[in-house]
């Protein structure tokens, strides 16, 4: 099967153009302010010489206390939050107050909101600017990643009941339908995924038929709240611990010091394009050190290659073909060894192997009181407070809940190591299942680990090497992730509504959509290429990890399918936890 996904590429192309366009809507030279959560998504879709070409002049991050000196002309690009609607406002009134007269513009992005226009009204800055709306929803990180960079969007909806969102997911996923042809069918798994599905069909009144047929067989759309315990634990895959370790930032680590050996920072994007990180991004820890040390050695066979030359097309031959590319996975297998030490330095300093006995004792649930123990311990020795309450959230989701005397002194504990400050974080936490107790009836994950087998009998099955054998060996063959295994249970159940039946059992609310009512659909040409019976678009609502993805494009291999991840966000534990802190 061919590997050529469908080009998301092309989204790109067309941000280029909208964004050219709202720059030139301010004419000549222009200073820009770009909201500091937008300067990587941004940078993923034009670059310094982009801007420059259409007429900016500095680029600057917003801050607090204004910024007087500059250009006459600005546009700030900012998201339609209420802080940065009040930061736009210290910038222009400084103006004002200061009698600088300048030309003003904000684009917001991804949507621009009603309460938008009504904050600046209040702030007394609406008629000092023009106000503009940037539909930035799709950022292609990878051939087969996109992202929407909605980090704070389970907190939203999921704590906050906030539904604004919806509408630009059901933008986003009409956008694909109208790049690459209507989607046949989607699988909708959980109550977010099934109402965003029911509003874009609300919105979405047409079908497309590109020539060919679409280019997307099927839709799994899967709800982040049925899945705690993948996002909590630790990640195992070369990609989670960069990831953990250094922080991957819409695709993009910086390396310091301790990795590159060098004084300056290295900013490297993280794709398929380094051949030798799509090789190793989705091994377990384990497999990566053993598997460059061996590239080492290929790669010194490779220079010693020009001792065997002997003539002068050989050597010129080498020299502008084999000796370029030598040097590029020379470069990159050194950052890799450095990470992976630095890496491995890190997890060894630490008590990072009782946090994974301990971790796979919970996802048993056995061994509750050492468990419970490990936890207060963490606290009591004042451990990063995010790492304590992931530790005590996974001990809550995998059990099923903390009997109400235990959560009580958790709680106290917690609040004497850190502070009362933190009473609101229990509250928010009780409030997304995160940490509850033992009578709440959204704790599924006790019973989804039996009815899906999500503990591996023989975790030593789960091989770590480069070759793995199943699911769970992301997690060192002591966890299968849920929502991956309800994707590779979807695919190969060989009844219809099998799956989204058992979900039911849970009280997970799961559905299967057919597309095929309107005439054009029922054309022959209309219908999907093998090809495209085999590319699945994958949409988690509410954030996925880099071990989800790799888990997905292990069993892509596996059943021979091509994925597509589209996801609000891609986090770690500790970024998913730290969002409901905001």
């Amino acid at each position: 099967m061919s590997s050529q996904f469908p080009d998301f590429e092309i989204f790109k192309s067309l941000y280029q153009q909208r964004l050219a366009s709202l720059l030139q809507g301010l004419d000549g030279a222009k200073d820009l302010f770009l909201d500091e959560e937008l300067m990587k998504p941004l940078d993923q879709i034009t670059g310094v010489k982009f801007l420059k070409t259409h007429g900016v002049q500095k680029i600057y991050t917003m801050q607090t206390g204004g910024f007087e000196a500059g250009a006459e002309k600005r546009v700030f690009i900012l998201k339609p939050f209420v802080n940065r609607m009040k930061l736009l406002a210290e910038y222009i009134n400084l103006d004002k107050m200061k009698g600088i007269k300048r030309k003003c513009q904000v684009i917001f992005t991804p949507t621009k909101l009603s309460t938008c226009d009504i904050i600046l009204e209040q702030e007394g800055i609406y008629g000092d600017l023009t106000v503009e709306e940037f539909n930035l929803d799709l950022i292609r990180l990878d051939t087969d990643v996109v992202t929407m960079e909605m980090p704070l969007y389970f907190k939203q909806f999921f704590l906050d009941n906030d539904t604004t969102w919806y509408h630009s997911i059901a933008r986003a996923l009409s956008s694909i339908q109208g790049t690459f042809g209507t989607i046949p069918k989607a699988h909708l798994i959980g109550l977010n995924s099934m109402r965003i599905h029911d509003l874009w069909k609300m919105k979405e009144d047409r079908d497309y038929n590109p020539p060919g047929g679409p280019e997307i067989g099927s839709m799994i759309m899967l709800d982040r709240n049925l899945d705690f315990p993948t996002v909590l634990a630790s990640q195992l895959t070369y990609e989670g611990l960069i990831a953990e370790c250094f922080g991957i930032k819409t695709g993009v680590v910086k390396f310091e010091k301790n990795v590159t050996s060098q004084d300056a920072p290295l900013t490297l994007s993280l794709n398929s394009t380094d051949k030798v990180f799509a090789e190793i991004r989705g091994m377990h820890i384990t497999g990566v050190f053993p598997l460059l040390s061996s590239k080492a050695r290929q790669l010194q066979s490779g220079y010693d290659k020009k001792d065997n030359l002997s003539s002068v097309s050989d050597f010129k031959q080498f020299v502008s073909e084999d000796l370029k590319e030598l040097k590029s996975q020379h470069k990159s297998l050194a950052l890799h060894i450095g990470a992976c030490e630095a890496i491995m330095k890190k997890k060894t300093d630490g008590s990072f192997e009782d946090v994974l006995a301990i971790e796979q004792a919970m996802f048993e649930d056995t061994q509750y009181k050492d468990s419970l123990n490990f936890v207060e311990t963490c606290i009591q020795r004042q451990s990063p407070y995010l790492n304590c309450l992931r530790m005590m959230s996974l001990l809550s989701v995998c059990k099923g809940g903390i009997d109400s005397k235990t959560y009580k002194s958790l709680r106290t504990q917690f609040l004497h190591s850190f502070g009362f400050h933190h009473m609101t974080s229990f509250k928010k936490f009780k409030e997304a299942g995160l940490i509850n107790e033992t009578n709440d009836k959204r704790n599924l994950f006790p019973k989804s680990r039996k009815k899906f087998n999500l503990i591996p009998k023989s975790p030593e099955a789960a091989s770590k090497g480069p070759v793995p054998k199943d699911l769970s060996y992301v997690f060192g063959g002591a966890y299968t992730p849920f929502l991956v295994k309800i994707v590779e249970q979807l695919l190969t159940k060989p009844y219809v509504g099998g799956v989204e039946e058992m979900l039911k059992t849970l009280q997970i609310p799961a559905t299967e959509y057919k597309a095929g009512s309107s005439a054009r659909q029922t054309q022959s040409n209309f219908k999907p290429s093998q090809m495209a019976l085999k590319t699945v678009l994958v949409v988690f609502i509410g954030g996925c990890t880099h071990t989800e993805i790799n888990a997905l494009r292990f069993i892509g291999n596996q059943l021979r399918y091509r994925f597509i991840i589209l996801t609000t966000a891609i986090v770690t534990g500790e970024e998913f936890l730290q969002s409901f802190l905001v």
